[in-house]
């Protein structure tokens, strides 16, 4: 079941209540000392990416895409591939390819992430890195539904 435009809104103002916790001095501290930005963690920035992917009304589909090997019945098994996206989907306007990759605080994109998402916007879709879920919301904002 899809939210409504005011159910969306609420849901994702409530996430980057949480998620943009960004102050460069505290209280606490001692007067003029810097503290570090406190951004979320990868893990916190892809549920909420999830969130936001599961609610928007242009996002037609979406998934988490998982890269990795797994041991069965004693053999080793490879899934994905080097440089998929954590989360992939289609766009409901003109039925775009989707990829987003989560970084946490300091993440940066692997040659392979960085070359799979110049691809995806190569090819007409839409492949972006972030590191506030608030990126993603920005980037949805413009499209048709």
């Amino acid at each position: 079941m899809r939210m409504t435009e005011e159910q969306l809104r609420n849901a994702q103002d409530r996430i980057m209540a949480g998620a943009s916790i960004r102050t460069n001095t505290c209280m606490d501290a001692p007067q003029g000392k810097k503290v570090k930005d406190k951004r979320p963690a990868e893990s916190i920035v892809l549920r909420q990416c999830i969130t936001i992917l599961d609610t928007h009304p242009a996002v037609a589909l979406s998934w988490r895409f998982q890269v990795g090997v797994m041991k069965m019945g004693g053999h080793f098994n490879k899934f994905g591939f080097r440089g998929g996206s954590d989360l992939m989907g289609v766009l409901k306007a003109g039925a775009r390819f989707l990829a987003v990759e989560c970084k946490g605080e300091g993440g940066r994109l692997t040659k392979e992430q960085d070359a799979f998402l110049k691809a995806v916007n190569a090819a007409g879709g839409l492949g972006l890195m972030v590191d506030d879920p608030e990126q993603l919301v920005i980037a949805l904002r413009g499209l048709k539904r």
